[in-house]
Protein backbone atom coordinates (compact mmCIF):
# COMPACT_ATOMS: atom_id res chain seq x y z
CA UNK A 1 0.00 0.00 0.00
CA UNK A 2 1.52 3.40 -0.70
CA UNK A 3 2.49 5.99 2.42
CA UNK A 4 0.03 8.29 3.09
CA UNK A 5 1.07 12.06 2.46
CA UNK A 6 3.18 13.57 4.90
CA UNK A 7 1.48 16.27 7.52
CA UNK A 8 1.94 20.06 6.43
CA UNK A 9 4.50 21.64 8.76
CA UNK A 10 2.02 23.67 11.21
CA UNK A 11 3.78 26.02 14.57
CA UNK A 12 4.50 24.02 17.51
CA UNK A 13 1.47 23.98 20.13
CA UNK A 14 2.30 25.24 23.92
CA UNK A 15 3.23 22.49 26.26
CA UNK A 16 0.14 21.57 27.45
CA UNK A 17 -1.60 21.70 24.23
CA UNK A 18 1.11 18.76 22.44
CA UNK A 19 -0.90 16.53 20.16
CA UNK A 20 -0.47 13.07 21.95
CA UNK A 21 0.32 9.72 20.33
CA UNK A 22 -2.99 7.58 19.12
CA UNK A 23 -3.46 4.86 21.43
CA UNK A 24 -5.68 1.99 20.90
CA UNK A 25 -6.47 -1.21 23.45
CA UNK A 26 -4.34 -3.80 21.32
CA UNK A 27 -7.25 -6.55 22.26
CA UNK A 28 -9.22 -4.94 19.62
CA UNK A 29 -6.52 -4.77 16.46
CA UNK A 30 -6.86 -7.26 14.26
CA UNK A 31 -3.82 -8.02 11.75
CA UNK A 32 -5.84 -6.54 8.72
CA UNK A 33 -6.82 -3.45 10.58
CA UNK A 34 -2.71 -3.37 11.50
CA UNK A 35 -1.17 -4.28 7.84
CA UNK A 36 -3.93 -2.37 5.59
CA UNK A 37 -4.62 0.81 7.45
CA UNK A 38 -1.70 1.22 10.57
CA UNK A 39 1.33 0.73 9.16
CA UNK A 40 0.59 2.16 5.63
CA UNK A 41 -0.46 5.57 7.57
CA UNK A 42 3.86 5.63 8.20
CA UNK A 43 2.56 7.43 12.03
CA UNK A 44 3.16 6.47 14.98
CA UNK A 45 0.52 4.80 17.17
CA UNK A 46 0.80 3.17 20.51
CA UNK A 47 -0.98 -0.35 21.56
CA UNK A 48 -2.22 -0.80 25.33
CA UNK A 49 -2.54 -3.73 27.44
CA UNK A 50 0.11 -5.94 25.49
CA UNK A 51 0.80 -9.05 28.11
CA UNK A 52 4.12 -9.94 25.83
CA UNK A 53 3.50 -12.98 26.48
CA UNK A 54 4.43 -14.08 29.97
CA UNK A 55 7.02 -11.21 30.21
CA UNK A 56 4.98 -8.44 31.76
CA UNK A 57 3.62 -10.73 34.48
CA UNK A 58 7.26 -12.19 35.23
CA UNK A 59 10.02 -9.82 34.40
CA UNK A 60 10.26 -8.75 38.31
CA UNK A 61 13.94 -7.89 39.06
CA UNK A 62 14.39 -10.95 41.28
CA UNK A 63 12.97 -12.77 38.44
CA UNK A 64 15.04 -11.14 36.12
CA UNK A 65 18.68 -11.74 38.26
CA UNK A 66 17.59 -15.61 38.30
CA UNK A 67 17.22 -16.69 34.64
CA UNK A 68 19.88 -14.02 33.10
CA UNK A 69 21.46 -12.73 36.11
CA UNK A 70 25.04 -14.61 35.40
CA UNK A 71 24.88 -12.81 31.51
CA UNK A 72 27.99 -10.32 31.52
CA UNK A 73 26.38 -6.82 29.78
CA UNK A 74 28.06 -3.54 28.63
CA UNK A 75 26.29 -0.75 30.53
CA UNK A 76 26.05 3.09 29.22
CA UNK A 77 26.73 4.55 32.97
CA UNK A 78 25.78 8.22 33.26
CA UNK A 79 26.14 11.08 36.37
CA UNK A 80 23.87 13.62 34.66
CA UNK A 81 20.10 12.33 33.38
CA UNK A 82 20.41 14.07 29.98
CA UNK A 83 22.31 10.87 27.84
CA UNK A 84 24.21 13.02 25.54
CA UNK A 85 25.75 10.77 22.21
CA UNK A 86 27.13 13.80 20.03
CA UNK A 87 29.51 14.80 23.16
CA UNK A 88 29.79 11.47 24.68
CA UNK A 89 29.15 12.34 28.38
CA UNK A 90 28.89 8.68 29.59
CA UNK A 91 31.19 5.87 30.16
CA UNK A 92 30.80 1.77 29.65
CA UNK A 93 31.18 -0.56 32.73
CA UNK A 94 30.77 -4.63 32.19
CA UNK A 95 28.75 -6.09 35.00
CA UNK A 96 26.71 -9.04 35.51
CA UNK A 97 23.04 -8.48 34.15
CA UNK A 98 22.19 -9.39 38.10
CA UNK A 99 25.02 -6.16 39.33
CA UNK A 100 22.80 -4.23 37.01
CA UNK A 101 19.23 -4.72 37.58
CA UNK A 102 20.07 -4.59 41.62
CA UNK A 103 21.98 -1.39 40.65
CA UNK A 104 18.73 0.29 39.12
CA UNK A 105 15.70 -0.85 40.79
CA UNK A 106 17.64 -1.36 44.50
CA UNK A 107 20.32 1.65 44.01
CA UNK A 108 21.93 2.91 46.86
CA UNK A 109 21.21 5.71 48.82
CA UNK A 110 22.03 9.65 47.44
CA UNK A 111 23.51 7.41 44.58
CA UNK A 112 23.42 9.89 41.62
CA UNK A 113 24.41 7.48 38.75
CA UNK A 114 22.45 6.42 35.80
CA UNK A 115 22.61 3.28 33.85
CA UNK A 116 21.34 2.18 30.56
CA UNK A 117 21.79 -1.08 29.03
CA UNK A 118 21.12 -1.39 25.35
CA UNK A 119 22.10 -5.05 24.58
CA UNK A 120 24.27 -6.01 21.40
CA UNK A 121 25.43 -8.86 19.69
CA UNK A 122 27.20 -11.70 21.14
CA UNK A 123 30.45 -9.98 18.39
CA UNK A 124 29.54 -6.71 18.74
CA UNK A 125 31.62 -5.78 16.08
CA UNK A 126 29.51 -7.74 13.72
CA UNK A 127 26.69 -8.96 15.04
CA UNK A 128 23.15 -7.31 15.49
CA UNK A 129 21.57 -7.88 18.91
CA UNK A 130 19.03 -11.06 18.88
CA UNK A 131 17.79 -11.42 22.93
CA UNK A 132 16.99 -15.39 21.52
CA UNK A 133 21.04 -15.45 21.53
CA UNK A 134 21.78 -13.36 24.08
CA UNK A 135 18.72 -13.87 26.81
CA UNK A 136 16.99 -16.86 25.80
CA UNK A 137 15.46 -17.83 28.59
CA UNK A 138 13.99 -14.28 28.53
CA UNK A 139 13.03 -14.01 25.12
CA UNK A 140 11.18 -17.59 25.63
CA UNK A 141 8.90 -15.55 28.08
CA UNK A 142 8.33 -12.88 25.31
CA UNK A 143 5.88 -12.62 22.38
CA UNK A 144 4.42 -9.75 20.31
CA UNK A 145 0.54 -8.88 19.98
CA UNK A 146 -1.05 -11.45 17.49
CA UNK A 147 -1.71 -8.68 15.24
CA UNK A 148 1.88 -8.00 14.27
CA UNK A 149 2.49 -9.80 11.08
CA UNK A 150 4.36 -12.88 10.73
CA UNK A 151 6.87 -11.27 8.69
CA UNK A 152 8.36 -9.06 11.08
CA UNK A 153 9.30 -11.84 13.46
CA UNK A 154 10.18 -13.94 10.43
CA UNK A 155 12.15 -12.68 7.30
CA UNK A 156 11.83 -8.65 7.87
CA UNK A 157 13.22 -8.86 11.46
CA UNK A 158 16.98 -7.11 11.09
CA UNK A 159 17.17 -7.52 14.98
CA UNK A 160 15.82 -7.59 18.88
CA UNK A 161 17.58 -5.42 21.52
CA UNK A 162 17.11 -5.45 25.35
CA UNK A 163 16.73 -2.27 27.02
CA UNK A 164 16.67 -1.52 30.88
CA UNK A 165 17.08 2.03 32.12
CA UNK A 166 17.28 3.63 35.46
CA UNK A 167 14.68 6.13 36.51
CA UNK A 168 15.17 9.12 35.75
CA UNK A 169 17.48 8.86 32.64
CA UNK A 170 17.16 10.65 29.01
CA UNK A 171 18.31 8.81 25.60
CA UNK A 172 19.23 11.91 22.67
CA UNK A 173 16.96 12.52 20.62
CA UNK A 174 17.57 10.83 17.40
CA UNK A 175 16.21 8.66 14.62
CA UNK A 176 16.62 5.30 13.05
CA UNK A 177 16.79 3.93 9.90
CA UNK A 178 14.15 0.59 10.19
CA UNK A 179 10.69 0.76 11.33
CA UNK A 180 10.52 -0.87 15.05
CA UNK A 181 8.21 -1.69 18.18
CA UNK A 182 9.56 -0.26 21.26
CA UNK A 183 8.07 -2.65 23.86
CA UNK A 184 7.61 -1.33 27.25
CA UNK A 185 7.11 -4.43 29.98
CA UNK A 186 8.45 -2.69 32.64
CA UNK A 187 8.07 0.56 34.13
CA UNK A 188 7.00 3.98 32.60
CA UNK A 189 8.44 6.34 29.99
CA UNK A 190 7.68 9.74 28.46
CA UNK A 191 8.23 9.91 24.73
CA UNK A 192 8.52 12.79 22.54
CA UNK A 193 8.14 12.67 18.31
CA UNK A 194 9.05 14.36 15.58
CA UNK A 195 8.14 13.83 12.04
CA UNK A 196 10.98 13.41 9.84
CA UNK A 197 9.82 16.89 7.91
CA UNK A 198 11.33 18.44 11.19
CA UNK A 199 14.65 17.41 10.28
CA UNK A 200 15.84 21.19 9.69
CA UNK A 201 14.81 22.63 13.02
CA UNK A 202 16.31 20.22 15.19
CA UNK A 203 19.91 20.28 14.94
CA UNK A 204 20.97 17.10 13.26
CA UNK A 205 24.62 15.47 13.46
CA UNK A 206 24.73 12.18 12.23
CA UNK A 207 21.69 10.34 13.31
CA UNK A 208 21.52 12.74 16.92
CA UNK A 209 19.96 15.99 17.66
CA UNK A 210 22.23 18.13 19.55
CA UNK A 211 19.47 19.39 22.00
CA UNK A 212 19.75 18.02 24.80
CA UNK A 213 16.95 19.63 27.06
CA UNK A 214 13.94 19.37 25.02
CA UNK A 215 11.90 21.19 27.39
CA UNK A 216 13.89 24.50 27.95
CA UNK A 217 16.28 24.49 24.66
CA UNK A 218 18.70 27.44 24.61
CA UNK A 219 17.33 29.91 22.19
CA UNK A 220 20.21 31.57 21.51
CA UNK A 221 22.05 28.49 20.53
CA UNK A 222 19.04 26.99 18.61
CA UNK A 223 16.22 29.29 17.33
CA UNK A 224 14.67 26.89 15.49
CA UNK A 225 13.71 23.98 17.69
CA UNK A 226 11.04 25.51 19.61
CA UNK A 227 9.01 25.77 16.07
CA UNK A 228 9.50 22.09 15.89
CA UNK A 229 5.83 20.59 16.46
CA UNK A 230 5.78 17.25 18.42
CA UNK A 231 3.86 14.05 19.53
CA UNK A 232 4.12 13.09 23.22
CA UNK A 233 2.92 10.20 24.88
CA UNK A 234 3.78 8.20 28.66
CA UNK A 235 4.28 4.84 27.90
CA UNK A 236 3.00 2.31 30.65
CA UNK A 237 3.73 -1.26 31.27
CA UNK A 238 2.27 -2.98 28.78
CA UNK A 239 2.06 -0.80 25.89
CA UNK A 240 3.90 -1.19 22.25
CA UNK A 241 4.63 1.90 20.30
CA UNK A 242 4.94 1.54 16.33
CA UNK A 243 7.76 3.51 15.48
CA UNK A 244 7.77 4.49 11.38
CA UNK A 245 11.69 4.70 10.60
CA UNK A 246 13.29 8.32 10.16
CA UNK A 247 10.79 9.72 12.98
CA UNK A 248 13.36 11.29 15.97
CA UNK A 249 12.51 10.22 19.56
CA UNK A 250 13.28 11.26 22.96
CA UNK A 251 13.16 8.76 25.70
CA UNK A 252 13.33 9.56 29.28
CA UNK A 253 12.28 6.29 32.32
CA UNK A 254 9.84 7.77 34.98
CA UNK A 255 10.50 4.80 36.37
CA UNK A 256 12.81 1.78 36.38
CA UNK A 257 12.03 0.37 32.84
CA UNK A 258 12.44 -2.79 31.40
CA UNK A 259 11.66 -2.72 27.50
CA UNK A 260 12.48 -5.27 23.97
CA UNK A 261 12.99 -3.25 21.10
CA UNK A 262 12.56 -4.80 17.81
CA UNK A 263 13.54 -3.47 14.21
CA UNK A 264 12.46 -4.55 10.91
CA UNK A 265 13.34 -3.82 7.49
CA UNK A 266 10.41 -2.16 5.75
CA UNK A 267 12.14 -1.35 2.56
CA UNK A 268 14.27 -4.08 -0.40
CA UNK A 269 17.38 -5.02 1.95
CA UNK A 270 19.68 -4.53 -0.55
CA UNK A 271 19.09 -0.65 0.14
CA UNK A 272 20.15 -0.62 3.79
CA UNK A 273 23.81 -0.44 4.94
CA UNK A 274 25.24 -3.96 4.93
CA UNK A 275 27.48 -2.86 7.81
CA UNK A 276 24.68 -1.50 10.18
CA UNK A 277 24.39 -3.35 13.39
CA UNK A 278 22.31 -0.69 15.26
CA UNK A 279 19.19 0.45 13.07
CA UNK A 280 20.64 3.37 12.13
CA UNK A 281 23.01 3.99 9.38
CA UNK A 282 22.22 6.35 6.70
CA UNK A 283 21.05 4.29 3.62
CA UNK A 284 24.31 3.80 1.06
CA UNK A 285 22.71 6.39 -1.27
CA UNK A 286 21.50 8.79 1.61
CA UNK A 287 24.45 9.02 2.54
CA UNK A 288 26.70 9.32 -0.49
CA UNK A 289 24.05 11.95 -1.61
CA UNK A 290 24.76 13.58 1.65
CA UNK A 291 28.35 13.86 1.09
CA UNK A 292 27.95 15.13 -2.28
CA UNK A 293 25.90 18.35 -0.59
CA UNK A 294 28.54 18.85 1.71
CA UNK A 295 31.34 18.87 -1.32
CA UNK A 296 28.45 21.63 -2.92
CA UNK A 297 28.00 23.74 -0.01
CA UNK A 298 32.35 23.99 0.14
CA UNK A 299 32.84 24.93 -3.08
CA UNK A 300 30.14 27.45 -3.14
CA UNK A 301 31.44 28.98 0.31
CA UNK A 302 34.61 30.08 -2.14
CA UNK A 303 32.25 32.41 -4.54
CA UNK A 304 30.80 35.82 -3.77
CA UNK A 305 28.42 36.23 -1.58
CA UNK A 306 26.20 37.22 -4.17
CA UNK A 307 27.04 34.11 -6.33
CA UNK A 308 26.75 31.84 -3.59
CA UNK A 309 23.61 33.19 -2.19
CA UNK A 310 22.51 33.29 -6.03
CA UNK A 311 23.60 29.26 -6.82
CA UNK A 312 22.43 28.30 -3.34
CA UNK A 313 18.93 29.63 -3.86
CA UNK A 314 18.75 27.54 -7.15
CA UNK A 315 19.34 24.19 -5.92
CA UNK A 316 17.09 24.92 -2.97
CA UNK A 317 14.72 25.36 -5.89
CA UNK A 318 15.79 22.07 -6.92
CA UNK A 319 15.53 19.52 -4.34
CA UNK A 320 12.34 21.43 -3.35
CA UNK A 321 10.78 19.27 -6.14
CA UNK A 322 11.45 15.97 -4.33
CA UNK A 323 9.50 17.18 -0.81
CA UNK A 324 6.01 15.81 0.28
CA UNK A 325 3.29 18.36 -0.56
Amino acid sequence: AAAAAAPKETAAAPASEVPRVPVLDSARVTAEQFAEQLYPARQPVVFRNCSFGQARSAWRPEHLMQVAGQKEVSVHVCSEDNMDFVNRNFQFEVLSFAQLVQRIFSPAPGCQEKLYLRSMGENFRKDVSNIDCSFPALAAEFDLPAFVPSEVRGEKLFSSALRVSSAGIRLWTHYDIMDNFLCNVVGRKRVVLWSPQQVQRLYVTGSSSEVLDIDHPDPIKYPKFAGAPRLEVVLEAGDMLFLPALWFHNVVALEPCVSVNLFFRHLSPELYHRKDLYGNKDLPVCASAMDKVKSIVQELGTLPADYRDFYARQMIAELEKLLSP
